[in-house]
């Protein structure tokens, strides 16, 4: 019941989830694709597939290491994916060619009977916290096991699931698997929901994944403009962090060489008009010395990062939870992060006991900037050495979600008539 009203009232919704999703869209220079998302576009797989769902950037990134893995310990088995943003299956497409893709439909009724029907996959594999329930109800009624990798419950996530348990709680009681990044995440799984037995701790794949690579062209371009100032360079930012992280800075912002990297590089022209000038987009012909640059594309935070003296890690100056901090160490880089580091609260902790992150307050950046400076090089290697001492989860949830395939195929195989 609960579910149907679920349903009634996503569908209700529809025209303002179209209107929202086709001006966010178009203003990126990409296509809503709202039919496949309102009818579902399943691709042409054959049955018995494994199915992985990544919703965007980061998760898409997280399920092609994971991919790699899994296809190392049974090559034969097909995997195909869906994401739910351009910049998702982009990242999806260009990492694992031969595969097949499609755009991750929306949740309504009337939609995974027929994708299911026409896909017929071993298992579906959500990573991090995509889920959905028609996507549940319908995988039940098949029989098909529902599997969550690299799984992560903050505080405030698990407060938000109680509130509506009457909705969620069957669909974590519906995970077959729940691989979950630490302990407080299993411990959140369980309250809401998951079996004790289904839900162990592997730690976190963003741990094992390389460094964003840098281009020598625009690592160049950069140290021209830098000359000899260390680098001050906000990471993945969002609205109002920019202008409040400026103020706070105050006079000892032209002791830097300060590059923003917005989470949406969209916002880059936006950006150029609020922030206080001289300001320039990357994408400028000059970068005059004395101008802080924002970084209007993707694809440029590697480049950053090989000449970052000291990471400012943006969604942790509001209440968002942080973007993920790894990169940032494997580049050994050291960090200074908000207060709002829910996303990644046992890698921020972790980080932070190793010396390689300090968290800090709009009203003390410019006191904790000047503490960090003289330690960066010692301070980033830390960061480097926890996150390299973490390594190993792709190995053990790919492992995990292995065996229990192999368990499943062997107990189908003998059920089946001879």
């Amino acid at each position: 019941m609960f579910r149907h009203l679920y349903s009634l009232v996503h569908v209700l919704a529809l025209p303002i989830l179209a209107w929202q999703l086709v001006r966010k869209y178009r203003r990126e220079g990409h296509s809503a694709e709202i039919t496949a998302r309102l009818v579902g576009q399943p691709p042409q797989v054959a049955p018995g597939g494994l199915w992985i769902h990544a919703c965007s950037l980061g998760e898409a990134q997280v399920a092609m290491t994971l991919a790699q893995a899994m296809t190392e310990l049974s090559p034969a088995r097909a995997i195909w994916f869906t994401s739910t943003t351009p910049a998702g299956l982009n990242r999806l497409r260009d990492g694992a060619s031969g595969n097949s893709f499609a755009i991750f439909p929306w949740d309504l009724p009337w939609v995974w009977d027929t994708w299911l029907s026409a896909t017929q996959p071993v298992a579906c594999l959500l990573i991090e916290t995509e889920l959905w329930p028609n996507l549940m109800a319908a995988c039940r009624r098949r029989g098909i096991p529902v599997l969550l990798a690299n799984g992560r419950v903050s505080t405030r996530s698990m407060r938000g699931y109680q509130r509506w348990s009457w909705l969620s709680r069957p669909m974590w009681e519906g995970l077959s698997l729940a691989l979950m990044q630490g302990s407080s995440d299993r411990d959140h799984a369980i309250l809401l929901g998951a079996s004790p037995q289904s839900a162990t701790v592997c730690g976190s794949i963003k741990l094992d994944q390389v460094p964003p690579d840098a281009d020598p062209t625009l690592v160049s371009r950069l140290q021209q403009w830098a000359s000899d100032r260390p680098v001050l360079a906000l990471i993945s930012s969002h609205p109002t962090e920019e202008v409040e992280i400026l103020a706070a800075l105050g006079d000892s912002r032209d002791q830097w060489a300060v590059v923003i990297v917005p989470r949406h590089p969209i916002r880059s022209a936006e950006l150029a008009v609020q922030l206080m000038p001289p300001v320039v987009r990357l994408s400028d012909p000059q970068l005059p010395p004395d101008a802080i640059v924002i970084v209007d594309r993707f694809g440029a935070i590697g480049s950053v990062l090989a000449l970052t003296t000291v990471a400012l890690l943006g969604g942790t100056w509001i209440p968002h939870g942080g973007q993920n901090p790894i990169e940032i160490a494997r580049w050994r880089r050291p960090m200074i992060a908000g207060m709002h580091v829910f996303n990644f609260s046992e890698i921020c902790a972790g980080l932070a006991e190793a010396g390689g992150l300090v968290q800090s307050r709009y009203d003390q950046l410019a006191d904790d900037l000047a503490r960090v400076y003289p330690e960066a090089a010692s301070r980033g290697q830390a960061a480097y050495d926890w996150v390299d001492q973490q390594s190993g989860a792709t190995q053990r949830q790919a492992t995990a979600i292995d065996q229990y395939l192999l368990h499943r195929d062997a107990h189908a195989h003998e059920g089946s008539p001879l």
